[in-house]
């Protein structure tokens, strides 16, 4: 069995990504800075390194130049990750987007350790996604839902990977008097559904297509056997399923905290940044009330008078129960 290390310091990312390594028949080790990880890598040589650049005590190319100045580890591989946008130092601004898909946000190098005489500049994007879409999607059967179509429910079994080629779909959990309360929304080129299945359980949500969607699927087998045999799929589903901890993280912190007009705000700037990724002015929002208040965390009626109160202060126009955003500016401060 190979060995990987893994170093995180978000103790949730760090533990959600070991327990998909170890579904795939890798032998984890873990390390939440880089001084526990140079001793570790030291004591184990791992066969890859999965290391972030943003580590506590030893950063990441603190890290570097230590193992690679010791023999057992130079010959190990590494998958380095680092934010895309670097300082003029060449330094991580520490800051991670998380509207922007994580597979344009990050960056790695795969190779030995020694092979690498300068990490910031041998680092690399991921090449390949297109090959990789390829794999997965190319010659599958595609399912067709209409509007308000329920795609899979709480409590199924999980037996598809799922991948939006047209149309929006929402996730929502509801609570004992059926009140939603809707936690991912996906739009085309995403994938729907693939945390059960690496977790090998049963859905603990329920999927429903917003507007007419087309869904190709990828039986729950072939998606397992590729995800053991293709470096490059389990690479990007390591990269999916670190942005899903990262926004649910966020999201629950914003639903616990956030006055009403935040959480407006932030849903506005949510929906539009997931279906408008273009920026286009002329785009509007086209949801039901009770979508939006259950993507806010809040009750129809309370999001209505927030949306007029938007509509005083030229936020927002709304017509023809169509949400126009004027300010995103002004919305994106008061999400912050």
């Amino acid at each position: 069995m190979k060995k990987i290390l893994l170093i995180e310091k978000d103790e949730d990312i760090r533990s959600n990504l070991a327990q998909v390594l170890e579904l795939v028949n890798y032998e984890v080790f873990t390390a939440e800075d880089g001084h526990h990880a140079a001793e570790l890598a030291k004591r184990e040589t791992p066969d890859m390194i999965i290391c972030g650049s943003l580590l506590p005590l030893l950063d990441g190319y603190g890290l570097f130049q230590e193992l690679q100045s010791h023999p057992a580890t130079q010959h190990s591989k590494v998958l380095f990750f680092t934010p895309k946008q670097l300082n003029g130092n060449g330094h991580a601004n520490g800051h991670v987007d998380t509207s922007i898909p994580m597979r344009q946000q990050f960056t790695f190098s795969e190779k030995p350790i020694a092979e690498i005489s300068e990490p910031v500049t041998e680092v690399i994007r991921l090449n390949g996604v297109e090959d990789v879409l390829d794999v997965l999607i190319k010659d599958r059967d595609i399912l067709y839902y209409k509007k308000k179509q329920i795609i899979f429910s709480e409590g199924n079994c999980s037996r598809n990977l799922y991948f939006v080629k047209k149309g929006k779909v929402k996730i929502y959990q509801t609570n004992d008097i059926g009140k939603q309360l809707v936690v991912d929304l996906y739009a085309e080129n995403d994938f729907i559904g693939y945390i059960p299945l690496i977790e090998n359980s049963n859905y603990t949500e329920i999927a429903e297509a917003l507007e007419e969607t087309e869904l190709i699927v990828i039986p729950r087998g072939e998606f397992n056997q590729l995800i053991k045999t293709n470096q490059q799929v389990m690479d990007l589903f390591i990269h999916l399923l670190s942005k899903s901890v990262c926004e649910k993280k966020l999201q629950m912190i914003g639903l616990a905290y956030n006055s009403l007009r935040k959480k407006v705000a932030d849903a506005l700037v949510r929906i539009n940044d997931k279906y408008n990724k273009s920026d286009m002015p002329a785009f509007s929002i086209d949801i039901s009330r009770d979508n939006l208040a259950a993507i806010a965390g809040t009750a129809t009626e309370s999001l209505i008078r927030t949306l007029t109160d938007f509509k005083s202060e030229k936020l927002i126009d709304i017509s023809n129960n169509c949400i126009k955003i004027l300010n995103k500016k002004r919305l994106e401060d008061l999400s912050n």
